[in-house]
């Protein structure tokens, strides 16, 4: 880049960048190396150390107008980060363009930032439709019959919505309800999913229960 961006604004990309790709599930190995070779091409020096739910990082200016000597670092308190790879490689994109020179570094950061838009209801609804196809496909893979398919699906669509409404904490919660309104709703689904779960291993074929059932020992479960 020329000229080179302010040591602050460099600082500041890197640090929106670590931010999310923590957020977005990568490890701290990948994490560090990411972070020190955008900073070594933005002509900084990088030491990072991650944690679950942290990252600590130093800098120090490499670039001709720099001082070395002079290092600041930064403490970023972070939520427990979930895997995204859809917004991992959109963040990928938005460093590389920044490096290459096709967007500002305060560009750069408004972009990064414009990742968190929630996810639209279109965006729900197929993350749902998923999970269902994917529990009926491993009924399928275990040989069940049409019907254990359909409940294994239904399994999980349950298991899906489960995951959204934990993930967006609504939800199910009325101006007269508390929080335990909310996790009585949550745990009668997952009792229904464990019952359906339980009702499709039952049904399975009998070699696959006895499969399952039996013991190191000359223990064995005749289905």
């Amino acid at each position: 880049m020329s000229p080179l961006p302010s040591f602050e604004s460099r600082i500041a990309f890197v640090v929106e960048l670590g931010r999310r790709l923590h957020e977005y599930g990568t490890s701290s190995q990948r994490l560090e190396a990411a972070l020190q070779g955008v900073s070594e091409r933005l002509r900084m020096a990088c030491q990072l150390w991650s944690n679950p739910t942290g990252m600590i990082v130093s800098f120090s200016d490499v670039g001709p107008q720099g001082d070395p000597t002079l290092e600041v670092s930064r403490i970023i308190r972070l939520p427990p980060g979930d895997n995204h790879l859809g917004r991992l490689v959109d963040a990928d994109a938005i460093a590389e363009q920044v490096l290459n020179g096709d967007m500002d570094l305060e560009a750069g950061r408004d972009a990064l930032r414009a990742l968190d838009q929630p996810e639209t209801r279109r965006q729900r609804w197929m993350m749902l439709m998923a999970f269902g196809v994917t529990g009926a496909c491993v009924a399928g893979l275990l040989r069940a019959g049409f019907a254990d398919m359909v409940s294994a699906g239904l399994v999980g669509l349950l298991i899906g919505l489960l995951g959204d409404l934990a993930g967006r904490r609504i939800i199910l919660m009325n101006p007269g309800a508390n929080r335990t309104d909310t996790e009585d709703a949550i745990n009668a689904l997952l009792t229904v999913a464990g019952t359906e779960a339980a009702a499709l291993f039952v049904e399975l074929e009998p070699d696959v229960t006895k499969a399952s059932l039996r013991s190191r020992s000359d223990f064995d479960v005749r289905a």
